[in-house]
């Protein structure tokens, strides 16, 4: 979902098999770099980014196959370069840059429609452009 600031674009491909991919959607906040994504098993989710910088949290089906992303809640602030990972119930957020870099951890709950992230803690020190997982 995403991909530089000309793309605002999902696109949805077959992992069983080698295919191209075929546009489903859009996001709503438009094009921009740095996003992150999570995951659940119904969702995809796109959040946070950076030119402009954005704090959305944006979530699409994977069932449907095919349209747009609804804005479901917001980061506590504006910013991109994060990343993100996915429990079995909730998205996280983790460090960023919004000037200077964070340390923040934030959590959202997939079982809300709309949800604004929450404090969940903080790293050791303050990140940015880091790597996700799917526990």
């Amino acid at each position: 979902a995403g991909a530089n600031s000309s793309s605002n674009v999902i696109q949805r491909y077959a992992l069983a098999a080698e295919t191209v991919s075929t546009d489903v959607g859009n996001l709503q906040t438009g094009a921009g770099y740095y996003r992150s994504g999570a995951s659940s098993s119904d969702y995809g989710y796109s959040m946070g980014g950076d030119s402009p910088e954005t704090n959305v949290i944006e979530r699409y089906s994977f069932a449907t196959g095919s349209e747009d992303a609804d804005n479901v809640g917001d980061l506590a602030v504006a910013k991109g370069w994060g990343m993100s990972q996915s429990s079995k119930t909730y998205g996280y957020f983790s460090g960023g840059d919004y000037s200077p870099q964070t340390d923040d951890i934030e959590k959202w709950a997939f079982a809300s429609s709309t949800t604004d992230a929450e404090a969940s803690g903080s790293l050791t020190v303050a990140r940015m452009g880091g790597v996700g997982t799917e526990h």
